[in-house]
Order: C-alpha cells, then sequence, then structure tokens
C-alpha cells in the first residue's frame, strides 16, 4: 500500500481516527497507570502486574507511536503530522541519539552524588526530569560539535573529492590511449 494507492473512504478515514486515538489512549495509559502504586499504595500491584507491566509496557509504547507513525505516513492525521514534522524540531532530532547516549551518565552522576535517598513528590520527579533532560542535550550538543559535525564535514569533502576523481578504469583507459598515440 502507497500514500497513493490508501483507501480514501470515510469508513477508512474514520477507522485511522479510531485506530490514532486508541494508540494516544493506550500511550496516556501506559504513562499514568504507575502512579497507581506510588506514595499510601505502594507496592499494591504484586508481582504478576509489575512483571505484564514491564514486560510489555515498552512493546505496547513501540507499537503505539508505529501505529501514529503510520497514519501521519499515508495522511490520515494531518494536524498531528504537521506539528512533528514541523521545521522546528530539527535541532532537537539531531540532537536525540547523543542525548540517548548521554542519558545514563547524566542519571547515574546524579544519583551518584546525591546526599539524601530520592523521594517521589510530583515538584521533585519533575525537576530531576528537566534536569536530566537540560543535561542529556546539553551533552549530546557538544558530541556534535566536537564529533559529529567535524566529521560530516570530513566525509563530505571526502565524497566530493572522490566524485571529482575519474573512476580507475577511466584512469586505465585513459593511460592506455595514450601509451598507443605514443608508440604510432
Amino acid at each position: 500500500v502507497t500514500r497513493e494507492s490508501r483507501p480514501s473512504s470515510a469508513a477508512a478515514r474514520s477507522a485511522a481516527k479510531a485506530a490514532g486515538a486508541a494508540a494516544a489512549a493506550v500511550l496516556l495509559f501506559l504513562v499514568f497507570i504507575p502512579s497507581t502504586d506510588f506514595g499510601s499504595k505502594k507496592n499494591s500491584w504484586g508481582t504478576a502486574a509489575s512483571a505484564l507491566y514491564l514486560t510489555f509496557g515498552r512493546p505496547i509504547w513501540a507499537a503505539c507511536w508505529a501505529v501514529i507513525t503510520l497514519l501521519c505516513y499515508y495522511g490520515y492525521l494531518p494536524m498531528v503530522d504537521a506539528v512533528l514534522s514541523h521545521r522546528y524540531w530539527t535541532p532537537l532530532a539531531r540532537l536525540t541519539y547523543g542525548a540517548y547516549l548521554s542519558h545514563p551518565l547524566v542519571i547515574k552522576l546524579a544519583a551518584g552524588c546525591a546526599v539524601q535517598y530520592y523521594t517521589f513528590s510530583t515538584q521533585d520527579m519533575l525537576y530531576r526530569w528537566a534536569g536530566n533532560c537540560v543535561l542529556s542535550f546539553s551533552c549530546a550538543f557538544v558530541l556534535w560539535a566536537l564529533v559529529e559535525r567535524p566529521m560530516m564535514t570530513l566525509i563530505g569533502e571526502a565524497w566530493k573529492s572522490r566524485s571529482r576523481t575519474p573512476p580507475r578504469e577511466a584512469r586505465a583507459c585513459e593511460q592506455y590511449k595514450e601509451a598507443a598515440a605514443a608508440s604510432a
């Protein structure tokens, strides 16, 4: 199925919007359901519920985002696609892999420097999340500036110079023609 051959009937659009709404609802469920096991209700889930959440939470999260991505690709969610593909996301998109690589170091550094046990209040969690994001993306920017961008420049120059030099076979053919002309 391509973008041009996708179904465009009203039923297909309705089914796509329902699938997008269901995916968004499941994503919200996955985000907020752990709050039922905090505070005075701590450890109320039991082993089976915890194991199910830990086992299936991430694959379901990925599947929901895959549904939303496909619906955006096929044009069924134009407003979501417009927000997610806006050009203002480009700098953050370029830094996400560096943030992915550096965030475990940032989290472990913060935990290693802590002088008290963590408290799980809403304010503390938001503060820690924001600090981890800022530090991770700052590390990602440093990685981008010192490693990624210089390597992109070097590789780009190497490809340009490689495309300017004729292939080895063409050089050999030119040398053969020159040798034949010199011997004649």
